[in-house]
């Protein structure tokens, strides 16, 4: 009797495991490999900084010399995939300067010459504890919230600058 239950609270967790499962990478989406940030990075590269890190922080002399060896190698990669792919940027600029298509080309190199912004947006949340994640919802937010902000500074100096009181002046004060 006890299995049967248990056959069936296994049963019922799977399903709702995987309904979670699904809805969540419906909704939200499934990163399937790390995202390399250069993009002359190749999967070799990400492989070899993974073993690299494995390496880091251990304190035994063999591990140091390792660490030292798989960084210089990295580093020598990387150098020569940069380079190799920077040449097959200018050369495909070269290809569309010599066909004429010009647009193409201040296109790629505006492309290739501004950097990205990395900010995202990240959420707010407004007055009733609902969380704005959309970008003009967080703008408008932060409006209000400058402007409450300095309503109430201002509102403040009017207060305390009507509640001074205005004494004469005695002799042996000058101006």
């Amino acid at each position: 009797m006890e299995e049967q239950d248990q056959k069936s609270t296994e049963g019922r967790w799977k399903k709702l495991k995987s309904a979670i499962i699904t809805a969540a990478t419906n909704v939200i989406g499934y990163k399937t490999k790390q995202v390399a940030k250069k993009p002359w990075t190749t999967e070799d590269m990400l492989e070899k900084m993974d073993e690299k890190r494995k390496w880091k922080h251990q304190t035994t002399t063999d591990a140091q010399t390792q660490y030292r060896k798989l960084n210089n190698e990295l580093c020598r990669i990387t150098e020569k995939a940069r380079e190799t792919w920077w040449k097959e940027q200018c050369d495909e600029l070269e290809e569309m300067q010599r066909q004429g298509r010009h647009d193409q080309v201040y296109q790629k190199i505006k492309q290739l010459s501004t950097k990205k912004n990395g900010r995202k947006t990240t959420g707010i949340q407004d007055k009733t504890g609902t969380l704005l994640t959309e970008p003009k919802a967080v703008l408008n937010k932060w409006k209000e919230y400058v402007e409450e902000l300095y309503n109430k500074t201002r509102n403040q100096t009017v207060l305390t600058s009507a509640k001074k009181v205005i004494q004469p002046r005695t002799m042996d004060q000058t101006c």
